[in-house]
């Protein structure tokens, strides 16, 4: 939960591609809402927040070679 609250960061291209990442925070889409490209490939991700509903913004989305079981954590 290490990632910036509040304000969303004024990123548009964000590659977290092989960082063995698990999961991502629960802001993610809050932090990031103004993403235009994002690269999560080869990770360990088995599931994306809700709050990524809110990169309406999205044109490149990569989430291959992860362990996905489900889409978003609707719980």
């Amino acid at each position: 939960e290490a990632l910036h609250r509040g304000a969303p960061l004024p990123l548009r291209h964000v590659d977290l591609s092989n960082n063995a990442l698990r999961a991502l925070p629960s802001h993610f889409g809050d932090t990031f809402a103004r993403l235009t490209r994002l690269c999560l490939r080869h990770n360990g991700l088995t599931q994306l927040p809700v709050s990524f509903l809110l990169l309406t913004g999205l044109a490149s989305l990569d989430i291959s070679c992860n362990k996905f079981t489900r889409l978003l954590d609707a719980d």
